[in-house]
């Protein structure tokens, strides 16, 4: 047995079902495209995006770093230029704990994902 939906897109020209029906279906597909987020502004659905940061931007921050998603950020001129735009990473106490809590687990966090 055909469903009415099934028959008013075999034959679309044709009147399927009572109004009551018809009004029953338009209602359910209305509410599948409100919650899909189909039709108005969108403003309230949609979420806004972040830019992806750029690696090699002058001066590269440690949020920015940590932000970022792409797997060059490990290389060694990253790195480097993390170390020289961030004070708190100069001395070489501070950048090995940061590189032992930060860098090394998100390295293998990253590989481990790809």
């Amino acid at each position: 047995m055909m469903s009415s939906v099934q028959s008013c897109l075999r034959n679309p020209t044709r009147r399927h079902g009572t109004v009551k029906q018809r009004l029953k279906v338009a209602g359910c597909v209305a509410l599948l495209a409100v919650a899909c987020g189909c039709g108005g502004d969108g403003s309230s659905a949609e979420e806004v995006a972040t830019p992806e940061p750029d690696l090699w931007q002058t001066p590269l921050t440690i949020a920015d770093w940590k932000q970022s998603s792409d797997i060059e950020k490990y290389s060694p001129e990253v790195l480097q230029r993390l170390r020289e735009h961030n004070p708190e990473l100069r001395s070489n106490k501070e950048w090995a704990a940061f590189y032992k809590e930060v860098v090394a687990p998100g390295f293998h966090g990253d590989m481990s994902r790809q």
